[in-house]
């Protein structure tokens, strides 16, 4: 019993520290992390300034280049970014194909999904009509 309250603590610790390393990052304007229930308990996740959950595509293999273009960003609207921002530590800005620029976290281009309506939605996380490649972006 003593172990699992010494564990338990432990743990509790790891994830206070985790969450305080998120929360201190440098992130564009309005974007935060926030928490969503899953069927795996409380998940952390990215959400824009309007508290809409933010994806990636496992499509975008190239670091610095979105795969999800015309009809696509439809979609999949990129978290746009000002034409006079900078890089912001694991943030950097990606040039798209018709020269607007956007977010990328760790390199990868993020993503908000017209189907989510309400903040605590995250219904583009591998929806199975999208090919299960589409991931609601967390904080690392």
């Amino acid at each position: 019993m003593q172990f699992i309250k010494i564990m338990t603590a432990a743990f509790m610790l790891l994830v206070g520290a985790y969450e305080a390393n998120a929360a201190d990052e440098a992130m564009p304007a309005g974007v935060h992390v926030k928490e969503v229930r899953t069927v795996l308990g409380l998940v952390q996740v990215l959400a824009d300034a309007n508290g809409m959950t933010l994806y990636t595509f496992d499509m975008d293999k190239d670091n610095g280049k979105s795969a999800c273009n015309g009809p696509c960003a439809d979609i999949w609207p990129p978290l746009m970014a000002g034409e006079d921002v900078a890089d912001e530590g694991a943030w950097t800005v990606v040039v798209r194909n018709d020269g607007s620029k956007m977010w990328a976290y760790h390199g990868k281009p993020i993503y908000t999904f017209v189907k989510d309506k309400a903040q605590s939605d995250f219904n583009g996380d591998s929806a199975p009509q999208y090919n299960p490649v589409w991931h609601y972006a967390v904080p690392k």
